[in-house]
């Protein structure tokens, strides 16, 4: 038989084959056995090394478990219905006995759960924040757990949503940089397409309700929450059905600031086709004021304009001036086929003295153009 020496080596064996016939090959053996030898002390290395990339977990206490936690940092403020974000947290002081991985969490209570992961690469005492998610159901003060008997408990209070306070840009006139978007058109419903867009200077952060007076059937409105101050745009809500062709003006109320946008209703089916006649320089052509027109005085039923227009397919028709100096001129109807005189009346009450520039214009399509003219008016 092939003599054997046998080597063992911390629960190692390895046979290595001393005879003659392989004395040709020691240098080769040795160099095998040298590496055997070596193999737990580089396995024992990598073993190490994989522990700190997430192997085994950190062993750890949470200070002040199982009881109350402390100390403890709990950041920003949780209101009812308010999404947390990255300013809501907890900072708790953790006891590290073994290093390793860690995941820390709460348990959920009123909506609301705070988080975190990661690696303890020494042992000793350690901060640890902790990430909140989740949005808070409703108010009052209430207990939130860290589970585990190495864990602990803290106390949180959730708050009903405070009440924001903001101006509207053009506070108290015309609403400023107004974006009135969709079609308005009489007796048919509104839908999502139709909103207005305003501007707030929000002074302090909180809720906000936002809404127009009802007009001619229509109103806008919106609820929400400002989680931040400064200048930021609002989109309101429409609702309702226009009941009549014209132009309609409407005031905004938020916080303690109002400010006040107009919107055309167009006619609805069937639409005369149509164009207002104007002579030199858009002048609406043979055109007739009627009535006085003093500032502080309002307008009645004897503040009229007359002027001509032409028809070439009859139908509903809504002519309308933009407002100035406090008042504006419009109408709506009927239009026969052919050259006719359009009568617009004057609403509201001139502000003051002077000559103001006022321009009819079709509301609606005005497919072969002609959709405008002008006429100057003297206030006393």
């Amino acid at each position: 038989m092939v003599p054997i020496n046998t080597l063992k080596q911390k629960n190692y064996i390895f046979e290595v084959d001393l005879s003659n016939q392989l004395a040709m090959k020691k240098p080769l053996l040795s160099l095998y056995v040298t590496l055997l030898l070596l193999s737990p002390v580089l396995l024992i290395r990598c073993y190490k090394e994989y522990s700190y990339e997430g192997g085994p977990s950190a062993q750890y206490t949470i200070a002040g478990a199982p009881s109350q936690c402390t100390p403890v940092e709990l950041g920003g403020n949780y209101y009812v219905q308010v999404p947390a974000d990255s300013d809501n947290y907890l900072q708790v002081t953790v006891n590290t006995a073994r290093a390793g991985s860690y995941n820390i969490f709460t348990i959920p209570v009123d909506g609301i759960a705070f988080s975190a992961t990661g690696i303890f690469s020494d042992t000793g005492t350690q901060i640890v924040q902790l990430s909140c998610t989740g949005i808070p159901d409703s108010a009052g003060n209430f207990i939130i757990k860290i589970p585990g008997d190495n864990g602990c408990y803290f106390p949180i209070i959730v708050k009903e949503k405070p009440v924001s306070s903001y101006i509207l840009t053009g506070n108290p006139g015309d609403c400023s940089d107004i974006v009135i978007s969709g079609r308005y058109i009489s007796d048919k419903k509104l839908d999502v397409t139709d909103t207005i867009l305003l501007h707030i200077n929000v002074v302090t952060a909180g809720t906000y309700t936002i809404k127009t007076d009802t007009i001619n059937g229509i109103s806008f409105s919106l609820s929400g929450y400002f989680a931040d101050t400064g200048n930021q745009a609002v989109t309101l809500k429409s609702a309702g059905m226009p009941e009549e062709a014209g132009r309609y003006f409407f005031k905004v109320s938020a916080d303690s600031s109002q400010c006040s946008f107009s919107i055309p209703v167009e006619p609805n089916d069937p639409l005369a086709v149509y164009v207002l006649e104007y002579g030199y320089d858009t002048i609406c052509l043979n055109h007739t004021i009627n009535g006085t027109y003093t500032s502080g005085i309002p307008l009645n039923n004897s503040n009229t304009l007359t002027f001509e227009i032409y028809a070439t397919i009859p139908g509903n028709y809504a002519v309308y001036t933009t407002p100035d100096d406090g008042i504006f001129f419009g109408g709506s109807g009927f239009f026969e086929q052919g050259e006719q005189t359009i009568t617009l009346k004057g609403f509201g009450t001139p502000q003051a003295a002077g000559t103001y520039k006022f321009t009819p214009a079709i509301i609606g399509p005005s497919p072969i153009g002609g959709n405008f003219c002008h006429f100057d008016l003297e206030v006393k």
